[in-house]
C-alpha cells in the first residue's frame, strides 16, 4: 500500500472557520457522535476525528449528509495535498476578507477548479459529486488504466464534461457508486462523503509536500504526487530521470539531464514546465497519457512527443531567453507556439497549429508544417527564415516583417505594410491600408440550419445541417477541421440551451461553408434538442467574428412503446441481486387498453432469460408504479455470477393511450464480464488501419426481415437498408453487393471496387428499413472505420503477458515486408529481432532473457518488398518484480541448510549475521544457477547453539539491479534432559509397558509363554540423550541384547540416560516373570 509522505491535515475538514460553525475540541479518542451510529460513512468520519483532520459540532452531531460548498471543499483539497502556491484572483463574489480568499487563490493555482463565465466563483453553492470528482481528479496522479463507468447504472446522466474526470477518481477508488450501483453524478456533496474521499485519497497517494530538488541521474518516481515545485538540478549532468503515473501540481523546472531521455514523462500531468539548460541539449520525451498545460524553453531542448503518446501533450509552448545560438528540435503535434525572442526551431515530426511571433525576434524554421504562422503588432521588424521543407498554410501578418529562405506559404493575409518575400505566397490578400477593420458579432457568420429551427417531428436519426455564406475558418485563421468544430464551436443539447452535451461527429464541406452534425447514437423521441453555435469562435478571410447562435427542433414521438432498461444493455458487472426496471416516456396499459397488472406482466409482458434469448426463463415479480410508466422486476432468486440475461417485451402486449400497440424489445446485461452485443460490426466501430480489400461484415442477435415483416432480399439489403459512404455519414455513396447468410442473422458486404487508401468509410443501417422476425424493429446503427494510407508501416504494436524475464509482442504491419524490433532497458544492453510479416496479420514475438524490474522501450520498422522502411513505432512496458524465496530448515545447535528460491535468471549472493566464530558470513557469491534452475540450498555448519542468526539473500539481475529478502532462525541449546518418555518389554506374545513408579523405579508383570528372553525398549524425551542398559549402550526407541528369564523369577535390570549437556539418570526396572 502507498503511504503518504506529507499529510498536511491537522485541520482539514469542517473546522470553524472553515464551516462557520463552532465545532468539537474533545480528543478524538473521546469523540462519539449522537447521528453517526449506523450511518454508511461511520467508519470514514471516525477514522478522520482520529486522524485529527476532522470534527463534529458542539451539540455532539456530526450531521453526516450535510452538504459542501465550493470553498469548503477547496480547503480540504488544498490541505490534503499541502498546496502553498497561490495566484492571483479577481471574482467578482470573492472578497479579499473572505475566510476563503485564499483558499480560493491555492485552488486556482494548481489548476483544478475555475469560476464561472460571468466571473463568479459561488463559493457558498454546495458542490455536486461529480464537480468534485473533477477537482480530485485534476490533483491526484494519474492511473495507468482507467475503467470504464458502464458498471454505474446512471453512468449516461455523468455530463460529458466531467466523464474523464468521474473514471479517473472511480478506478482509484476514491469515489464509487452507492449499493445500487449508482453514482448520482449530480448530488450534492455531503460531509460524509466528503470524509470518505479525503480519507481514501491520502491513503492511496503518494504526496511531497516540500519543493523537491533531483541531482541524482536514473533517479524514477512513480505514482507520486507533487504537491509543489519540482527541481531538476544543473548537478545531474547528462544524466536521466523519470516521471511515472505523476503529477506536479507547482512548476517543473528543467536545469539540467542528457540529450538522451534527459526527462522522461510517461503518463504524467504537469501544470507548467520550464527548460533552463545550460548546455542547450536536454532531451525531454513525453509518452503514455502525459499533459502538459504550458511548457516554456528558455534554452535549447529536445521536446519530443512520442508516437505512442496518449494525452494532450504540450498545449501551449512559449520560446523565449536566449535562443538564438540553440537548437529547439520538436517532434510531435504542437498547439500554440508562442515565439518571445529569436529562435532556431527544428519541428522533425509532426505539425503545429500556430506559431505566434509575439515580440521583434529572428525564428529560423528549419523544418515542419504550420497550420497558422501569426506576426503580432509588437513583433514589428521580425525576420522569419523558412527553409524549403517548410509548409505554412496560413500567415497573418499584422506587422511589418521578412520572410527569407524557399518554404512554401500557401496563403498570406497582409495586415500592414514593409512585408517582402523571397518566395512569393501561393495567395496573397492585402489589408494593409488599414481600410477595413475586422467587425465582432457579424451577422454574415450566422449560419441556416436544417432542419429549421423550431421544427417539429424530426426523424431521431436525421443528420443536422448548418450553411454559412462563406468559408469559416477556426479564430486563429488557419483551416476549420472537424475537432475544432466538435470541441470549440458547436454544442448539441438536449431538453434546453443547458441541457447535458449529447456527443456527435462534425464533418466540413470540401467548400468550407456546410457542416454536417451527426450524433453518435439516435436522438431520442419527443425530445427537443438545442444547436449553439458559440459566439467568436469562428472567423472569416477578413477576419470577421461570428455571433452566438441557437436553434432547436423537437423530434418525432416513438409510437413503439421502447423502454428505457436499467441495467443498460450491454452493461455488465451486474450484481447478482439487482432489480431490472423498465421506464416508458408514457403511461402503458394492457394491449387491450386495461389497467396494467402484475401478473399480467408476469405472465404475458416480459421475458427474463437466462444465457441465451431461448435460454431458460427466470421467475420474477412485477411492481407497477402509481405513474404507469415504470415496470421493476425483481427475480425471485439472485442472478447466477458470470452469467448472460435478456429482458424481452413481447411485442403486442401493450399500448399507450392512444391504443398504439408496442414492438419487441430486447436488451442483454451480464453479472460476468463480457456480453454480446445485438449488432457488431466487422471492421469494429472506429477501427483504424483497415485494408482497402476487406469485406464488411454485420452480425445481428436474431434473423432478419425486412421493415413490415415481409422477406428480405439482397437487393433491398444494396439499395435501401444499408448504406456505405465515403468519408462521412451524409458522403458519396459506395457501390457494394450484399450477401445474407443461410440463418439470416449475418450481412457480409463487398465493395465493387477497392476501397481508397486513408479514407474514412461509414456503414449505415437505415431507419425503419429492417426488424427481427419476431418484429423487434433495427434500429438506425452507424459504424465508421479508415482504411490504411497503403504506406508501410507498423500497424500494432502492443506488449502483453508480461512477466518477470518474459513478454509477448503483438506485432502487424500494412504491407507485406520485414519488421525489425529494437529492444531497448533502460538499464543494461538491448537487442534487435527481424522476422517477416505479411500485411494485417498480427504476429505474436516472444521476448525472453528480459531484466526483471526494468522500463523496456520497443522500436519497430517495417521494411516492404520495394525496400522503403516506414517511420518507427514504439511501445513500453515495465516488466514484473523478481520473486525470492528464503527458507532455513534442519536447524541443529551448530548447523542449518539456507534454501533459495528465484524465478529469473541472475547472480545470487547468501551470507548471514552474526559471523562469529567464522571470519566471513558469506557463504554463496555471485553464484549464477544454471538455465532452468530455480533453487539452490546451502549448508551453514560451525554455529553458536542458541543464537539467533539473519540470512540475507541477494539477487543481482543481469543489468545489476538487486533485490534481497531476510529471514531469522535462533539455533538449538544443549539439553539437559536426561529422563525416559516410555519403557517397553516385548515378549514372546507382545510388547508390555513398564509402569514408572517413585525414585526413577519402573516395574513390569509379563508371561513367558515359552520364551527364554524378553528385549527392553527404552525412550528417551529428548531426541539426543544416550541411554545404556545394563551398561550396554542402545539407540533411544529401539530393542537392546536379549535378557534371560525364568518363571516364578524377577527379571532387575538399570537403564542410564545421560543428557546432552552431560546430566545423568539411572532408572531400575524389576519385571515379575509368570507363567
Amino acid at each position: 500500500m502507498r503511504k503518504t509522505v506529507s499529510r498536511l491535515v491537522s485541520a482539514l475538514l469542517l473546522t470553524a472557520a472553515l464551516l462557520g460553525t463552532a465545532c468539537l475540541a474533545a480528543s478524538a479518542a473521546d469523540v462519539t457522535f449522537s447521528d453517526v451510529k449506523g450511518h454508511w460513512g461511520e467508519s470514514y468520519i471516525y477514522s478522520g476525528v482520529q486522524k485529527g483532520y476532522i470534527n463534529g459540532y458542539t451539540d455532539g452531531t456530526f450531521q453526516p449528509d450535510k452538504t459542501v460548498s465550493r470553498a469548503e471543499f477547496s480547503k480540504m483539497l488544498n490541505q490534503a495535498i499541502g498546496m502553498k502556491t497561490t495566484a492571483a484572483v479577481s471574482f467578482k463574489d470573492v472578497a479579499v476578507n473572505a475566510w476563503y480568499y485564499e483558499e480560493v487563490r491555492r485552488a486556482v493555482a494548481a489548476g483544478y477548479i475555475a469560476g464561472y463565465s460571468d466571473n463568479t466563483f459561488r463559493a457558498d453553492t454546495p458542490i455536486t459529486r461529480q464537480e468534485a470528482a473533477v477537482m480530485v481528479a485534476r490533483v491526484v496522479s494519474p492511473p495507468e488504466t482507467l475503467k470504464t463507468l458502464t458498471t454505474l447504472n446512471d453512468n449516461a446522466s455523468v455530463a460529458s464534461w466531467a466523464q474523464p474526470y468521474v473514471k479517473v477518481v472511480y478506478t482509484k477508488g476514491y469515489m464509487e457508486g452507492d449499493d445500487n450501483g449508482d453514482f448520482r453524478p449530480e448530488d450534492p456533496l455531503t460531509r460524509a462523503a466528503a470524509a470518505k474521499v479525503i480519507t481514501t485519497l491520502l491513503e492511496g497517494e503518494t504526496i511531497i509536500t516540500s519543493n523537491q530538488t533531483i541531482s541524482i541521474d536514473d533517479m524514477k518516481y512513480k505514482d507520486t504526487l507533487f504537491a509543489n515545485n519540482v527541481t531538476i538540478s544543473s548537478a545531474l549532468g547528462s544524466g536521466g530521470v523519470t516521471l511515472e503515473n505523476c503529477r506536479v501540481i507547482g512548476a517543473l523546472t528543467v536545469n539540467g539531464g542528457g540529450a538522451s531521455s534527459g526527462l522522461v514523462l510517461d503518463n504524467t500531468a504537469l501544470n507548467k514546465l520550464t527548460v533552463s539548460d545550460g548546455d542547450g541539449n536536454v532531451h525531454v520525451l513525453l509518452t503514455g497519457g502525459t499533459e502538459v498545460k504550458q511548457a516554456t524553453l528558455s534554452s535549447g531542448a529536445f521536446l519530443e512527443e512520442s508516437g505512442s503518446l496518449t494525452g494532450t501533450g504540450v498545449t501551449d509552448l512559449t520560446l523565449q531567453g536566449s535562443l538564438d545560438s540553440d537548437t529547439v528540435k520538436l517532434s510531435g503535434d504542437f498547439g500554440v507556439v508562442t515565439v518571445n525572442n529569436s529562435a532556431f526551431v527544428n519541428a522533425v515530426k509532426g505539425d503545429i497549429d500556430e506559431i505566434v511571433i509575439a515580440k521583434k525576434a529572428n525564428l529560423v524554421l528549419q523544418n515542419g508544417d504550420v497550420a497558422t504562422l501569426t506576426v503580432d503588432k509588437a513583433a514589428s521588424g521580425a525576420s522569419i527564415n523558412l527553409s524549403s521543407s517548410v509548409v505554412v498554410d496560413k500567415a497573418v501578418i499584422n506587422a511589418s516583417a521578412t520572410f527569407t529562405g524557399e518554404g512554401e506559404i500557401a496563403w498570406a493575409v497582409e495586415n500592414a505594410s514593409d512585408i517582402t518575400y523571397e518566395t512569393e505566397p501561393d495567395r496573397l490578400d492585402e489589408y494593409d491600408d488599414g481600410s477595413y477593420d475586422p467587425e465582432a458579432d457579424y451577422e454574415g457568420l450566422t449560419p441556416t440550419i436544417s432542419p429549421s429551427s423550431g421544427s417539429t417531428d424530426v426523424a431521431c436519426s436525421r443528420v443536422i445541417k448548418l450553411t454559412f455564406d462563406q468559408t469559416i475558418y477556426k479564430l486563429s485563421g488557419s483551416s476549420m477541421t472537424a475537432a475544432y468544430l466538435e470541441d470549440e464551436v458547436i454544442e448539441l443539447r438536449k431538453g434546453s440551451s443547458r441541457g447535458s452535451q449529447v456527443p456527435f461527429t462534425a464533418e466540413i464541406s470540401s467548400s468550407g461553408r456546410v457542416v454536417s452534425i451527426t450524433p453518435d447514437s439516435q436522438l431520442s423521441s419527443g425530445t427537443k434538442y438545442y444547436v449553439i453555435v458559440n459566439r467568436g469562435t469562428l472567423t472569416n478571410s477578413k477576419g470577421d467574428t461570428n455571433p452566438k447562435a441557437s436553434f432547436s427542433f423537437t423530434t418525432e414521438k416513438d409510437t413503439y412503446l421502447t423502454p428505457t432498461v436499467s441495467p443498460a444493455s450491454g452493461k455488465t458487472g451486474v450484481s447478482c441481486s439487482s432489480q431490472i426496471k423498465l421506464t416508458f416516456s408514457e403511461a402503458v396499459y394492457k394491449d387491450t387498453g386495461a389497467d396494467l397488472t402484475s401478473s399480467y406482466v408476469e405472465n404475458s409482458v416480459v421475458e427474463l432469460r437466462e444465457g441465451s434469448v431461448d435460454g431458460p426463463l427466470k421467475s420474477f415479480s412485477a411492481v407497477i408504479s402509481s405513474t404507469r410508466k415504470l415496470i421493476t422486476i425483481t427475480p425471485d432468486s439472485d442472478l447466477k455470477d458470470d452469467t448472460v440475461y435478456y429482458v424481452i417485451v413481447n411485442k403486442e402486449t401493450l399500448s399507450d393511450y392512444d391504443g398504439n400497440l408496442n414492438s419487441r424489445f430486447t436488451s442483454v446485461f451480464s453479472t460476468g464480464s463480457t456480453v454480446d452485443a445485438l449488432i457488431a460490426f466487422d471492421p469494429e466501430n472506429k477501427a483504424e488501419n483497415v485494408l482497402p480489400d476487406t469485406d464488411i461484415t454485420i452480425s445481428f442477435a436474431y434473423a432478419l426481415q425486412r421493415y413490415g415483416g415481409t422477406t428480405l432480399r439482397e437487393s433491398y439489403l444494396e439499395s435501401t437498408a444499408i448504406s456505405l459512404r465515403r468519408s462521412s455519414s451524409t458522403g458519396s455513396e459506395v457501390e457494394f453487393t450484399a450477401s445474407l447468410s443461410d440463418d439470416g442473422k449475418s450481412v457480409t458486404l463487398t465493395p465493387v471496387e477497392e476501397l481508397s487508401n486513408a479514407t474514412t468509410y461509414y456503414v449505415i443501417i437505415n431507419e425503419n428499413t429492417l426488424q427481427y422476425k419476431d418484429g423487434e424493429k433495427v434500429p438506425r446503427t452507424t459504424s465508421y472505420f479508415e482504411t490504411n494510407d497503403g504506406k508501410s508501416r507498423i500497424g500494432e504494436l502492443k506488449a502483453e503477458n508480461i512477466a518477470v524475464s518474459t513478454a509477448d509482442l503483438l506485432v502487424s504491419a500494412t504491407a507485406d515486408g520485414t519488421v525489425e524490433l529494437t529492444v531497448k532497458p533502460s538499464s543494461g544492453d538491448g537487442f534487435t529481432e527481424e522476422f517477416d510479416v505479411r500485411a494485417g496479420e498480427e504476429k505474436t514475438v516472444a521476448l525472453t532473457g528480459l531484466y526483471p524490474s526494468t522500463r523496456y522501450t520497443v522500436s519497430a520498422t517495417v521494411t516492404d518488398k520495394a525496400g522503403n522502411t516506414s517511420s518507427s513505432t514504439s511501445v513500453s512496458f515495465t516488466t514484473g518484480a523478481v520473486t525470492l524465496e528464503l527458507e532455513v530448515a534442519d536447524v541443529t545447535r551448530n548447523s542449518a541448510t539456507v534454501t533459495a528460491g528465484f524465478d529469473a535468471p541472475g547472480r545470487l549472493t547468501i551470507s548471514y549475521s552474526p559471523y562469529s566464530p567464522k571470519e566471513s558470513g558469506t557463504v554463496l557469491s555471485n553464484f549464477r544457477p544454471a538455465d532452468g534452475v530455480t533453487e539452490k540450498s546451502v549448508e551453514l555448519t560451525e554455529l553458536k547453539e542458541k543464537t539467533s542468526y539473519t540470512v540475507t539473500l541477494t539477487y543481482t539481475s543481469d543489468n545489476d539491479k538487486r533485490t534481497t529478502k531476510r529471514v531469522t532462525f535462533t539455533t538449538d541449546s544443549i539439553s539437559s534432559d536426561a529422563s525416559l518418555a516410555s519403557l517397553q518389554i516385548a515378549g514372546a506374545d507382545g510388547t508390555y509397558n513398564a509402569v514408572a513408579g517413585s525414585n526413577n523405579t519402573y516395574t513390569a508383570v509379563i508371561s513367558a509363554s515359552g520364551a527364554k528372553a524378553v528385549q527392553l525398549i527404552p525412550t528417551a524425551k529428548d531426541d539426543g540423550a544416550a541411554i545404556k542398559v545394563n551398561g550396554k549402550p542402545v539407540e533411544s526407541g529401539e530393542p537392546s541384547e536379549d535378557m534371560s528369564i525364568t518363571v516364578g523369577q524377577e527379571l532387575t535390570a538399570t537403564i542410564e540416560v545421560t543428557a546432552e549437556n552431560g546430566t545423568v539418570k539411572t532408572y531400575t526396572l524389576t519385571v515379575t516373570v509368570n507363567q
